[in-house]
């Protein structure tokens, strides 16, 4: 009984995955037709391939911003919390 209940189950799952996925493949499917279409097309190919560029590049420099931002908190840690604790005893009645 449980073998029975389990292989229903798993059937309604493999149909919700079909029924979930068929739309989102065919939506997929014009993406990709189009970018082939435009991939036909130097100056379209060209500021694609700079617009991702500056992307990556940005990205990039986000993320080191980040991490610099993430070792100066590890370094000054102890320092930060005693500001923030003299802040507090400061502005507290």
């Amino acid at each position: 009984m449980f073998t029975r209940s389990l292989k229903k189950l798993s059937a309604i799952v493999d149909s919700l995955k079909f029924d979930v996925l068929t739309p989102v493949m065919a939506e997929l499917s014009f993406i990709m037709e189009d970018l082939a279409l435009n991939m036909k097309n130097i100056d379209w190919r060209e500021e694609k391939v700079a617009q991702l560029r500056d992307i990556v590049k940005s990205t990039f420099e986000v993320f080191r911003s980040v991490g610099k931002g993430a070792l100066f908190l590890a370094e000054n840690f102890r320092e930060i919390i005693a500001v923030v604790a003299l802040l507090k005893s400061a502005w507290s009645p």
